[in-house]
C-alpha cells in the first residue's frame, strides 16, 4: 500500500534533484547507460484509443497496477537508501567500502552492499575516483541503478543519479 510516509520518501527523492528515467531500453542495456545519453521523446505518438470499451473497473485496475509498481519501487529504494545511509554514517563501514573500491573489488563491494539490501541482487558496474555505480535487482522485476560520488562523477556532473 502506498502510504503517506512512502509518498513523502518518493517526493523527497524527487525534490533532491534525483534523475529518474523510466525507459525499458535503458534497463535492458544498463551497461550502456553510462556511455550513451538517454533521449526522451519530445513528441508523444498519437493513435486512436477506444475508450468506449473501458469500464471504471479497468481504470481501477490501471490504478492498482500503478500502486503495485510504486510499492515495488519504494521497497527497492528503501534497501538502496539503507546501503547508502550506512556508508554515510559508519566510518568503519566506509573504510571497508574504500578498501574494496581501491582494489576495484566489485564482488566484495556487492557483498558489502548486499548486507543492507538483503532482498536485492547487487551488481557493481563501475568504481572510480570515488564514484560507484550499482544495479539493484529484485525478484519482482524492480531494477534501480544508482550512481553516487563524493564530487560530481556521475552523469551530467552530479553527485547522485538514480535511474529506474
Amino acid at each position: 500500500m502506498l502510504t503517506r510516509q512512502n509518498s513523502a520518501l518518493l517526493g523527497n527523492a524527487l525534490l533532491m534533484g534525483v534523475l529518474i528515467l523510466c525507459n525499458a531500453q535503458t534497463l535492458q542495456a544498463s551497461d550502456e547507460v553510462h556511455r550513451n545519453e538517454t533521449k526522451i521523446p519530445t513528441k508523444v505518438p498519437t493513435e486512436t484509443v477506444d475508450l468506449d470499451k473501458d469500464t471504471p473497473e479497468s481504470v481501477m485496475q490501471a490504478g492498482k497496477n500503478g500502486v503495485d509498481g510504486l510499492e515495488s519501487f519504494l521497497r527497492t529504494l528503501k534497501e538502496v537508501q539503507a546501503v547508502h545511509s550506512r556508508m554515510a554514517s559508519n566510518r568503519q563501514h566506509a573504510a571497508k567500502v574504500l578498501e574494496h573500491a581501491r582494489k576495484n573489488d566489485r564482488a566484495g563491494l556487492a557483498a558489502l552492499f548486499k548486507k543492507d539490501a538483503p532482498s536485492t541482487q547487487v551488481e557493481i558496474t563501475e568504481v572510480k575516483d570515488f564514484t560507484v555505480t550499482a544495479t539493484y535487482k529484485r525478484a519482482d522485476g524492480s531494477t534501480v541503478i544508482v550512481c553516487v560520488s563524493n564530487s560530481s562523477g556521475c552523469s551530467n556532473r552530479r553527485s547522485f543519479v538514480l535511474i529506474i
